[in-house]
C-alpha cells in the first residue's frame, strides 16, 4: 500500500525538529531552535538512526503478530518517545514510551530497567523489547547520554 511501517519525530517542547520515515535513509531536520544547534541535532539524528535500526531488527520478527488481529490491509503505526526531565535534586531523569496507533502501550524506565504494559495491545511489544538486552541497553544509554546534553 506504499505506507511506511513507522515514522519517527523528534520534538522539544512540542516543536518538531526532525522527522524520519522507516525505509528512507533521510532524516529531515527542521529549524525550531537557533542555527547553532544544527551540529547537536545532526548528532541526535545519527543516534536516532541507530535506535531506529535496532528497533526495526527487533520488531520485524513480531510485525506480523502485532498486525494479525487488524488484518494485513490495515497499516500499523508505531510511536516512540523519549522524555527527559530535570529532577528537583538536579539529576536528569528519562523514560521511554512506545505506542501502537497512537495508544501508549509500553513504558520503559532506564534507571531501573523496568518495563510496564500500559495497554493490552502492548504485551507482545513489551515482551519482545524487554527480552532483547541489546535493545534495552541501547535505550538506557541513549536516554542517559542525550538527556544530559539537553
Amino acid at each position: 500500500n506504499g505506507q511506511p511501517w513507522c515514522e519517527i519525530q523528534g520534538q522539544v517542547n512540542g516543536n518538531t525538529f526532525l522527522h524520519y520515515t522507516c525505509g528512507s535513509q533521510e532524516v529531515k531536520l527542521f529549524s525550531v531552535l537557533d542555527v547553532n544547534a544544527t551540529q547537536a541535532w545532526n548528532q541526535q539524528r545519527d543516534t536516532l538512526q541507530d535506535v531506529v535500526e535496532e528497533l526495526k531488527k527487533t520488531l520485524l520478527d513480531i510485525k506480523a503478530e502485532i498486525t494479525a488481529p487488524r488484518g494485513n490491509n490495515c497499516p500499523l503505526s508505531l510511536q516512540s518517545s523519549m522524555m527527559c526531565e530535570q529532577e528537583s535534586n538536579g539529576r536528569t531523569g528519562a523514560s521511554w514510551e512506545f505506542g501502537l496507533d497512537g495508544q501508549i502501550s509500553v513504558h520503559f524506565d532506564p534507571r531501573n530497567g523496568n518495563w510496564a504494559v500500559l495497554h493490552g495491545e502492548g504485551r507482545v511489544l513489551k515482551q519482545t523489547l524487554a527480552s532483547d538486552k541489546d535493545m534495552t541497553n541501547l535505550l538506557a544509554r541513549t536516554s542517559v547520554g542525550d538527556c544530559r546534553k539537553w
